[in-house]
């Protein structure tokens, strides 16, 4: 099926079984699938197998949302009830730490913090340069150019100082909209 989709010009993104790394499926010759990830290089030959994940690029959409709608719900996420519930639950846990769990503790604090600081990179990653996921959405370049500040710069500040900034910018764009 992946030499389906190579053949009209669609890419196609891989996951193998107990790999975290996608790999962009670029080409093939006869049973071969080559892939790129780190390094280019042929997929193993039981590959089909192994596929735990497959995404398949097929073309732009338009925005299902407004500039604003977009804004409320990142602003909702930061601001989420939830957060309080969970930093009480890591506190209690940090204030029961013993030698005989200070290693699930570890664990799973490193598992938490991983996840938070990961989303933000993407974040940044996402809106922060000239040409990004807000190019679509929003056409504004003051408000643009305002977000890009706020994700590339300011992404791994905590989460309400962040909120407090799109919230101004949600302003803004209830002003222009008016």
């Amino acid at each position: 099926m992946v030499c389906v989709f190579l053949d009209t010009g669609f890419p196609t993104l891989l996951r193998l079984e107990n790999e975290m790394e996608w790999i962009l499926a670029v080409g093939y010759d006869a049973d071969t699938v080559y892939g790129l990830d780190s390094r280019f290089h042929a997929l193993p030959d039981n590959w089909h197998s192994m596929l735990r994940d497959a995404i398949v690029i097929t073309g732009n959409t338009a925005p299902d949302m407004s500039c604003k709608e977009f804004l409320e719900r990142i602003a909702s996420a930061l601001s989420y009830d939830e957060h309080t519930a969970l930093e009480s639950v890591i506190m209690n846990v940090l204030d029961h730490v013993t030698m005989e769990n200070a290693m699930d503790t570890a664990s799973m604090i490193c598992g938490i913090n991983d996840v938070p600081i990961e989303a933000r990179w993407h974040a940044a990653e996402a809106f922060g340069r000239a040409e990004n996921l807000l190019c679509n959405i929003c056409t504004n370049k003051e408000i643009h150019n305002r977000l890009s500040v706020i994700f590339l710069e300011r992404y791994s500040m905590i989460c309400d100082a962040l909120d407090c900034e799109l919230n101004d910018v949600v302003e803004l764009v209830k002003t222009e909209e008016q």
